[in-house]
């Protein structure tokens, strides 16, 4: 009893600090340094040490008090009853509201509980929301193990699938990790892809299979199954034909749908930015950078650095013309500065300007140099990400109507200050605005 008695305290007392969260000294040192700790995300589940010590401390009560009673059994009996009953009573969860989820399984979830399989499932794309849990709902109807799947905390693996799927491009270095988990079937879900994501994935799934690591099976409902060769390395083709990924150059890719400023092209998105803030001292607008990425993006496919290098070199010559005029290349040099914010020292202000006089350099290349300088990149990489979405997902410049002016471009910019802006392509693609305008253009067709 004594045991029990300290025992319940213990637990209570315990359970009562860890639910207070880093508020509480203890929490904030098993969190430190007790690294199995961090699973427990919400602190309030805390609460159930709480609970556990409560029990047993009312263990004891109940136990005590028939000893009380022990010279009168009937009466220490009701007592008891009576203390069960006010349980139940407080305890009462009748009738119980149940929430239903996806009742009958998918053509996919069936034809993968049929499925032999050496290894597990990587379904995607990923993404925050309702993705990983509905690939969880499903797992529930064919039983096969899901690799990239929601747990209190994920494993090494897991994180780095998720965060190469959402790389653009994605690089190879995925295959490695599915290869290395190891993953039979990687299972991507069209219907869940972004139309600014699609040519990211048509571009990772093309090279997968020109490499012979990926192998189309077959499509069943919205979704794509690829066997990972080198774990599944005889899995029979079940659908002929497969996808065709008809690679496209980036001024088409724009011209049939702006969103690709985004996705796969937003890299070069940015150093365009980067080009015209240079030379104009201002944001790019819209059709601007509309009209650039179709002017120079002809002929320039998605991966090809090399051959967009030579179109950002003739952009960037066409600005020196345009903006700079006959200027000395001091001028120049103290403009690019100033319009790009950049804070240089004099050594390297005056280096760039003796490399100018000598034609080490030509003004383009300069103005190339100081696009990709780590510094303005970092600086500006915020401003352009936002630009850049309002671009491709609205069509339009940041203050335009229905915007009064630029309030909501700057708390776009804030929240990716804040949290990096996890959301930002989701909180876009899926706007009142967003919507309007696809409804409006559907009903013009």
């Amino acid at each position: 009893m004594s045991e029990a008695f300290w025992l319940g305290w213990i637990w209570t007392v315990i359970g009562f600090l860890l639910s207070l969260g880093m508020n509480s000294s203890l929490f904030r040192l098993l969190f430190e340094y007790v690294f199995i700790f961090r699973s427990m995300r919400e602190p309030g589940r805390a609460a159930m040490i709480v609970a556990v010590g409560l029990s047993l401390l009312a263990g004891v009560g109940i136990v005590g008090l028939t000893r009380l009673l022990r010279v009168k059994p009937k009466a220490a009996t009701v007592v008891v009853m009576i203390i069960g009953a006010l349980l139940l009573f407080d305890l009462r969860v009748a009738p119980m509201n149940l929430t239903l989820g996806a009742v009958d399984p998918d053509e996919l979830a069936i034809w993968l509980k049929q499925k032999s399989m050496r290894a597990g499932l990587v379904e995607l794309p990923t993404a925050t929301g309702t993705l990983p849990h509905l690939y969880m709902l499903r797992a529930a109807d064919h039983g096969k193990p899901l690799i990239n799947a929601i747990a209190a905390f994920d494993p090494p693996q897991v994180t780095k699938i998720n965060d190469l799927s959402r790389e653009a491009p994605i690089p190879v270095k995925l295959l490695d990790v599915l290869e290395g988990v190891p993953t039979s079937y990687l299972i991507i879900h069209n219907d869940l892809i972004d139309s600014a994501r699609a040519p990211v994935y048509e571009l990772f799934l093309a090279q997968g299979i020109a490499s012979k690591r990926l192998r189309f099976i077959r499509r069943l409902g919205t979704a794509d199954v690829y066997a990972v060769t080198k774990v599944e390395p005889d899995a029979a083709i079940e659908q002929t034909p497969g996808p065709n990924f008809l690679p496209r150059d980036w001024a088409a890719s724009v011209e049939g749908n702006p969103e690709n400023l985004a996705g796969l092209y937003l890299p070069w998105s940015q150093r365009l930015y980067r080009l015209h803030l240079l030379a104009a001292g201002r944001m790019p607008r819209y059709q601007e950078l509309i009209d650039d990425a179709k002017k120079y993006g002809n002929g320039v496919f998605a991966g090809d650095d090399d051959q967009f290098h030579e179109r950002e070199l003739r952009l960037a010559e066409q600005l020196m013309r345009e903006k700079f005029g006959q200027g000395s290349d001091a001028d120049f040099v103290n403009r690019a500065l100033a319009n790009g914010g950049l804070e240089v020292s004099s050594e390297e202000r005056e280096r760039f300007i003796s490399n100018l006089a000598s034609a080490t350099v030509t003004r383009g290349t300069l103005l190339i140099t100081l696009a990709n300088d780590q510094r303005l990149i970092d600086r500006e990489k915020n401003r352009s990400l936002v630009l850049i979405h309002f671009f491709a997902y609205l069509r339009r410049n940041p203050g335009d109507p229905p915007d009064k002016d630029m309030s909501g471009f700057e708390f776009w910019v804030e929240q990716m200050r804040q949290n990096g802006g996890i959301d930002l392509t989701a909180a876009f693609s899926s706007s009142i605005e967003r919507r309007k305008m696809i409804e409006t253009k559907g009903a013009q067709r």
